[in-house]
């Protein structure tokens, strides 16, 4: 079984994940002075850069400190972590994790998620409870109930889904 804490010499992935997939436009905008920015806003050749979603250092640290359910492995059942867990097989059942749960392109979890965050770039069929924050990057699918204070939806997903709202996230 490979559900282990992943060591941190692993293979490069083959497709760029969505963390990678980052332009020029992604990038924030240059801190301006108030006599500049006045000047910007009168011209209105400079628009401003959006700043990508997609560059979250806090989930890129929760990558290397997850529990690891490999894209090798089917597990049916009951998971609990009191950390993060990254989901690169497929799962069928309840999972907790007191902190983030990852959901890789090629992966595929069936069931009830409880978790603080959810990040869901593969397939994920069921209820999900977060307390803060749910998000579907680019090629992620949805379908059943999420409970969440924050949710994201990135263009290029595919989301079918009865939402909650809520101004706190459950306590679990």
């Amino acid at each position: 079984m490979s559900f282990f804490k992943r060591e941190s010499e692993q293979p490069s992935p083959k497709v760029p994940s969505h963390r990678q997939a980052l332009s020029t436009t992604d990038l924030p905008m240059k801190p301006t002075s108030p006599a500049e920015s006045e000047q910007s806003a009168n011209t209105s050749s400079t628009a401003p850069v959006p700043v990508s979603s997609l560059a979250m250092p806090e989930f890129d640290q929760a990558r290397e400190s997850a529990a690891v359910l490999d894209r090798n492995t089917r597990i049916q059942g009951t998971l609990q972590s009191d950390g993060n867990v990254l989901i690169e097989g497929s799962f069928d059942g309840d999972m907790e994790a007191r902190e983030t749960i990852m959901v890789e392109q090629e992966a595929s979890v069936k069931g009830h998620l409880l978790a603080n965050d959810v990040i869901v770039s593969g397939l994920f069929d069921g209820e999900a409870v977060c307390q803060h924050r749910f998000r579907v990057t680019p090629g992620g699918r949805v379908a059943g109930q999420i409970n969440t204070q924050v949710l994201v939806v990135e263009e290029g997903s595919t989301v079918n889904c009865r939402f909650t709202m809520t101004r706190e996230g459950r306590q679990f």
